[in-house]
């Protein structure tokens, strides 16, 4: 079998490639219409696809994007699932080195399309040439690709084709990694038609082989990257170094390469600072020189001390073998999860479970279960796997999953004072966010004990403690205390501004939460401006079908309904249920929540019959989702009680409010808080029906309620007026 290969100005030449396009694309004239974009150039043939130059045509905003675009005639079996494969992947990567993924689609005459960030920059390699970077500027620009690539990995996603001309530097000197065509998820057990494909000379042995993707692939690629990049600049005094970290890197054997990308990009930092290499072991005169480089000015002085000289010494080194064998102590951690995690993926294979292949829930139980049992005596290993699979959980929603492995992960983590602080950080976060609905006071605690710990000295740090200021804010709103809300989600956002990158996700998120608290309050107008804002970055950074986009278009219809612009409510509105529908599935939970805010706008609007029927979808869906997993039936038989009595059906209305508290014990399935308008409720349908003192013990249980929590002004001017039908 021959080796499908890519190369650069050639990739349209391989043989899977001249399948895939058929009788080839004519180029796109100018001025043609792909989706919302109209064609300006083509730029280029590379990856699986031709790429054009585009712009927006749909007067939304202006932007500028790479259009891909693949044949109507190629093969579409091959060519439709590597397309998706590649826009699936890219999807699940927003990172600052790297093009993000903006939309796509099938146009109208059947071009597979989709679009990504334009960049306008230089290939890596010239780009250091042009500028003479030195040894320290080359090695900044491949942190800074490690750093994108790393991302990936921790995403399950690796590249596979890593080399000069897929890295553009732009005109600020920010690297992006482009073009995903051949990536591979480490999480998808299908067949993989790229499997083989490669670029000479960067190619790992077991791609030539067609060996399954993984990750020591891309470490090859990152190892021969750094070579081209350091071959006009020879680092003399480091020489025996730098080529000992290019042939660990590069090493014939993928086991005997840098176990994940932070080992190497560890090495890297080590080169620039002037500290021993993992990849190197050398001797104590070596490791004297590089401290003497480290120190020059403080090494003057220790000669000069004598004895302090030998003492410092000593004290240093004994420092640099800590750092060694905590280095050393991480990458075993880290091959240890790696190989655990491709063994419970390989389970996958239909060919091990007699042709079926397992769901994600049998895979993520079946590797909880091997956690305890095989990983009894190496914590740090147990530790991260939990955590990793307790993460799964709670983005499938399912926090009662999630809780008994992160209290694992928080306990293991209380007995390793050797664990970082920031690592720590997360899992008090994650324990939290598992028990938010259930266990209140205790999330409470654990976001404060992660706040003691964590700081803000990377990005990631920074994103972590956005994250918890954000959760902090959620539960004081879970709670009723609203003023302590609204002032922690200005924290969190003005945190957010000097903090996060750009695209930060965590921005956008506190924007959502601040301007869907001010609707329909004296400040409607900030709430609009807050949730445009949120929509723009939504759409530009995370993309046009993210939950955050969707999440932003709701809250937006209902602050457009609270100043009086219902059609354009409507409108926006109707785009969230399909969006939704397309996302999460008729079935789940968000949906379920969106029925809730369409209904919400209809009674606002005076048409509580045309609000049934979505709650009563919302309802069934709440009733079959797990107990740990409905969040919103509770706010759903507040707002069904609300129709019904609207419609004059006082005692329908009864039999959802009752329901309502019943269901609502311990503050669950609810996403509002009862401040006590849910006792208010039960009251006022009571006393539509004339049952005066039944109404009267309602009210006075809401009462005690909205003092307790306390209520805001305007529930509490609703508890101070006399019930209607019972004011005589």
């Amino acid at each position: 079998m021959t080796t499908l290969t890519f190369e650069p100005g050639g990739a349209l030449r391989s043989r899977l490639v001249s399948s895939l396009l058929g009788a080839g694309l004519a180029p796109l004239e100018p001025g043609t219409r792909i989706g919302p974009f109209r064609v300006v150039r083509e730029i280029g043939q590379g990856g699986l696809g031709v790429v054009h130059l585009a712009e927006r045509a749909d007067g939304a905003f202006e932007q500028q994007v790479a259009l891909k675009l693949i044949a109507p005639e190629a093969d579409a079996d091959v060519a439709e699932a590597l397309l998706a494969r590649e826009r699936r992947l890219l999807a699940r990567l927003q990172h600052p080195n790297i093009a993000r993924l903006l939309d796509g689609g099938r146009s109208e005459t059947g071009l597979l399309w989709f679009a990504m960030d334009h960049v306008e920059g230089e290939r890596i390699d010239r780009w250091c040439d042009r500028h003479q970077c030195d040894l320290r500027a080359r090695i900044g620009l491949m942190l800074a690709v490690c750093a994108a690539v790393a991302y990936a990995h921790a995403r399950l996603v690796v590249h596979r084709d890593i080399k000069p001309s897929n890295i553009l530097v732009d005109a600020d000197g920010v690297p992006k990694l482009l073009d995903f065509g051949i990536a591979a998820a480490l999480d998808d057990a299908s067949d993989d038609p790229a499997r083989r494909a490669a670029t000479p000379g960067y190619a790992s042995p077991e791609q030539h082989r067609g060996d399954p993707a993984g990750v020591a692939q891309d470490i090859y690629q990152l190892g021969r990257l750094l070579a081209a990049l350091l071959e006009r600049t020879p680092a003399r005094s480091r020489r025996a170094d730098v080529e000992a970290v290019c042939r660990r890197a590069t090493a014939a054997q993928a086991e005997a390469r840098y176990a994940n990308v932070e080992g190497f990009a560890a090495d890297l930092r080590a080169l620039v600072e002037h500290r021993p290499v993992a990849a190197r072991r050398g001797g104590s005169l070596h490791r004297f020189g590089l401290l003497v480089r480290r120190h020059r000015l403080g090494t003057i002085g220790l000669f000069a001390a004598g004895l302090v000289l030998v003492a410092t010494i000593g004290y240093f080194l004994w420092n640099l073998d800590l750092a060694r064998d905590r280095a050393e102590r991480e990458a075993r951690t880290a091959r240890r999860v790696s190989g655990f995690l491709a063994s419970v993926f390989e389970q996958a294979d239909p060919a091990r479970n007699r042709g079926v292949r397992p769901d994600v829930d049998t895979l993520l139980a079946e590797g909880a279960r091997r956690i305890e049992t095989e990983l009894a005596d190496e914590p740090a290993v147990m530790g991260e796997l939990l955590t990793t699979l307790a993460t799964v959980y709670l983005k499938l929603n399912d926090n009662h999953a999630a809780q008994p492995l992160l209290d694992r992960a928080v306990a293991l983590a209380e007995h390793d004072p050797e664990l970082p602080s920031s690592v720590r950080a997360q899992r008090y976060w994650l324990q939290a966010m598992a028990l938010r609905q259930t266990d209140r006071d205790r999330a409470a605690a654990l976001l404060e004990r992660a706040q003691a710990v964590i700081g803000d000295a990377t990005p990631e740090e920074a994103g972590l403690h956005n994250r918890i200021l954000h959760a902090q804010a959620m539960l004081d709103s879970a709670a009723g205390r609203k003023d302590r809300m609204v002032a922690r989600l200005h924290e969190a956002l003005a945190h957010g501004r000097r903090h996060l990158p750009e695209g930060d996700p965590g921005t956008t998120a506190n924007l959502l939460s601040l301007g869907q608290e001010l609707i329909g309050t004296d400040r409607g107008d900030e709430a609009l401006d807050l949730l445009e804002e949120a929509l723009r970055r939504a759409r530009e950074f995370q993309g046009e079908r993210h939950p955050y986009t969707v999440y932003a278009q709701s809250m937006l219809a209902s602050a457009l309904e609270a100043q009086g612009r219902s059609s354009e409510a409507e409108a926006l509105m109707g785009q969230v249920l399909v969006a939704t529908r397309e996302l999460f599935g008729e079935r789940s939970g968000n949906y379920a929540v969106q029925l809730n805010q369409q209904a919400g706008l209809l009674l606002r609007r005076g048409d509580p019959k045309a609000a049934e029927p979505p709650l009563r979808q919302a309802l069934a869906i709440g009733e079959a989702l797990s107990a740990e997993n409905d969040l919103a039936s509770v706010d759903t038989l507040q707002l069904l009680g609300d129709a019904l009595l609207a419609q004059g059906d006082a005692p329908g209305a009864e039999a959802a409010y009752r329901r309502m508290l019943e269901r609502n014990r311990e503050g669950r399935h609810a996403q509002e808080a009862d401040v006590g308008q849910r006792s208010l409720k039960l009251a006022q349908a009571l006393a539509a029906q004339e049952r005066c003192d039944e109404a009267a013990a309602a009210l006075a249980t809401a009462r005690r309620r909205a003092a307790t929590v306390p209520a805001p002004p305007s529930l509490q001017s609703e508890l101070a007026v006399p019930l209607r039908g019972c004011d005589r």
